[in-house]
């Protein structure tokens, strides 16, 4: 994090629960817009933490939910550091992302976006939402079932098209998007997989909704944590930094 950037964890009461949140703001009195960034199903963990103090150094206060804290045998810390290759790792996701439906992660989101308003350096100025994996399905949603956000980017969301869990997709909120969206998606995805994206994409052009999508051959899932040793792409990863940048200076940083 450069020098001046503020990063600090701190607990949002959700549904009678602390929700442990990872904090960035920019150095300087502001206003800065915001940004909520939705984890992924391995927590708020160093890559999702380096993504809010690289947005914090471009200028947006970040914040970063733990979606997990109803589920109190795993700390925030602990849960979101177990080792990459303990199998625990994927176990532990596999379970937490199917206990968490549309409903809690609503509440969550508002939590964290209400937060972010207290900030003096935010107040009132424009908020955008982004995440990954399930984070990145949970932007998708909250563009359409939510009107509190002026941009919103998806990357390689999980079952942005389908049903889950007993809950509709979140494609089927689409029609009442009212701001830009951007999604990042790599060619050898399987969740997203490129059929899912071009469906995704197709319905959204049916309904005129401002979108653009970026699509990286060679690339897989989770292709920007710089912490994953297996899928980690360093030139599809700046391409789509550049690219989400561009966007939220564009939707976000309006004078």
């Amino acid at each position: 994090m450069a020098s001046g950037e503020a990063a600090r964890w701190t607990a949002i009461e959700v549904d009678g629960s602390p929700m442990e949140s990872y904090v960035a703001v920019p150095d300087g009195p502001g206003p800065f817009p915001g940004v909520v960034v939705g984890m992924h199903l391995y927590g708020v963990d160093r890559g999702v933490r380096k993504f809010c103090d690289d947005l914090a150094h471009e200028g947006y206060a970040a914040i970063a939910p733990y979606f997990f804290h109803r589920n109190t045998d795993l700390t925030v810390h602990e849960y979101s550091s177990i080792a990459f290759d303990d199998p625990r790792r994927r176990e532990e996701a596999i379970i937490r992302g199917r206990a968490t439906g549309l409903d809690s992660l609503r509440q969550d989101v508002l939590g964290a976006l209400a937060h972010l308003r207290t900030l003096p350096q935010v107040g009132d100025s424009p908020v955008g939402i982004t995440g990954f994996c399930l984070g990145g399905r949970l932007s998708l949603y909250a563009a359409g079932a939510m009107d509190a956000f002026a941009a919103a980017a998806i990357f390689y969301g999980t079952d942005m098209n389908r049903p889950r869990g007993g809950d509709p997709s979140p494609l089927s909120f689409a029609a009442n998007i009212r701001c830009p969206l951007a999604g990042f998606f790599g060619n050898d995805d399987q969740n997203p997989s490129p059929a899912d994206v071009d469906e995704v994409d197709a319905e959204l052009d049916r309904l005129g909704i401002e979108h653009t999508f970026h699509r990286f051959e060679g690339t897989p899932h989770a292709f920007n944590d710089p912490f994953n040793p297996v899928r980690w792409s360093p030139e599809p990863a700046a391409e789509a930094w550049a690219l989400l940048i561009d966007f939220f200076d564009g939707a976000l940083k309006k004078s």
